[in-house]
């Protein structure tokens, strides 16, 4: 059983539906990058579409740093738990396509323009 499952298992035993937050991060990149683009945020959505969850999360595409939260969850825990370790999954894959991340790094490192974080979309979600 994992430990998400067990987790639910005792709060559901106990009657505990206390409303939680979560954020993912990460808290490094690859060959000590400083930042990283972001990929993921649509299959994060996918899995928790229709769940009784807030969720926040930046662009995808964005340029994010280590410890920089990606994705806020808010909701009772019991309700996406089994989704926890697919959203840790994607959190810990490449964050972009090669040449994407490459071509980026190529013009930051020029001074050229990259793109830049436009702020924060709400992810599909239903209280």
């Amino acid at each position: 059983m994992s430990t998400s499952a067990r987790t639910v298992q005792i709060l559901t035993h106990r009657g505990d539906r206390k409303r939680v937050k979560a954020e993912i991060y990460l808290k490094s990149l690859p060959e000590d990058w400083q930042w990283g683009i972001l990929a993921g945020v649509e299959e994060a959505a996918a899995l928790l579409e229709g769940q009784p969850v807030d969720v926040w999360a930046m662009d995808e595409g964005v340029l994010f740093e280590p410890y920089q939260p990606v994705v806020r969850i808010e909701g009772t825990y019991v309700e996406w738990a089994q989704y926890e370790t697919a959203l840790l999954g994607l959190s810990a894959r490449p964050r972009a396509l090669p040449p994407r991340r490459r071509a980026a790094r190529r013009r930051r490192a020029s001074g050229r323009s990259s793109r830049s974080a436009r702020g924060a979309c709400i992810l599909r979600s239903r209280r």
